[in-house]
């Protein structure tokens, strides 16, 4: 198998495993409660708030904002986003098999 389309089901099949590891972590909080609270794990949660200070010096409030939303994005939507990526980089470089 090419190496783009296996890192490409890896990261799928991790982002949805965490997925579903926030869904079911959500869902078994709930405990007696009628309050369902989904939270994402993001990279600013992983990462210390010092490696996180460089955004604060950027220049452009416009490119600032996006690299904050970056930052705050979920990782399992980071890892389906390197997955559609490993997945059209194999469709457009990988071999042809043309009969």
């Amino acid at each position: 198998m090419p190496t783009f389309s296996t890192i490409g089901i890896i990261l799928l099949v991790l982002g949805v495993v965490i997925f579903a590891y926030q869904g079911l972590s959500a869902f078994l909080g709930m405990g007696a409660s009628d309050e369902f609270v989904y939270e994402n794990v993001s990279l600013a949660d992983i990462l210390d708030e010092g490696s996180l200070s460089w955004i604060d010096s950027i220049s452009s409030p416009s490119i600032q904002s996006i690299a904050e939303t970056l930052i705050n994005m979920s990782i399992a939507v980071w890892m389906l986003g390197g997955a559609l990526l490993c997945f059209l980089i194999h469709a457009f470089r990988g071999t042809k098999h043309i009969k």
